[in-house]
């Protein structure tokens, strides 16, 4: 069931334009930064936007803008994931996995506190705040060792399921979903 769901929010994605896409990703930066959570995060914690992802580039350029830092994720084996601060997207590179992480190591690293604002990516959301990834569990396994107090789902209306997403024990839902069309409830 995963499988077909992961297929299916992969190709809803897909199926938006390039054009589309960059309109729907500026509306959902729009969202996020005229929100009062956005105003008071001291850190943004951000995925860096692959493939058909919401492109989270402009919410990062105006938390750099704005004096904020910005902190985002390397993966590493056995489903582990740790962040780091970088001041621009000159300081990151494309990895063996085929995302651009940052040059910088894990003595670098930094964990979420109160207040700090996270984006999360999925290839489906329900109306509940789960969220379908792509199965390597990177995220329920790091919100299972630090806790995050804000977690905001980032993506495509495309992307809500109608109905609850399958999911396990370990998993985890996000407190808010954003879209173009604006924010949605998800654990409250």
């Amino acid at each position: 069931m995963k499988k077909i769901l992961r297929q299916k929010g992969k190709e809803n994605r897909d199926s938006l334009s390039p054009a589309e896409r960059a309109e729907k990703s500026r509306r959902i930066a729009e969202n996020i930064l005229k929100g009062p959570i956005f105003s008071r995060a001291q850190r943004v914690f951000s995925y860096l936007p692959m493939g058909t992802e919401a492109d989270t580039m402009p919410i990062l350029e105006a938390a750099w803008r704005m004096g904020k830092q910005v902190a985002v994720p390397v993966c590493e084996k056995k489903r582990q994931m740790y962040f780091v601060v970088i001041g621009s997207i000159m300081e990151t590179e494309v990895s063996a996995y085929g995302i651009r992480e940052p040059r910088k190591g894990r003595e670098w690293e930094v964990t979420p506190e109160p207040g700090d604002l996270f984006l999360v990516p999925a290839l489906l959301f329900d109306r509940n705040g789960y969220r379908l990834g792509y199965g390597g569990g990177y995220y329920d396994t790091y919100f299972a060792e630090h806790p995050v107090s804000l977690k905001i789902g980032c993506g495509f209306s495309c992307q809500i399921y109608e109905g609850s997403l399958p999911r396990e024990e370990t998993d985890l839902p996000v407190d808010w979903i954003v879209t173009e069309n604006g924010w949605l409830g998800g654990k409250k």
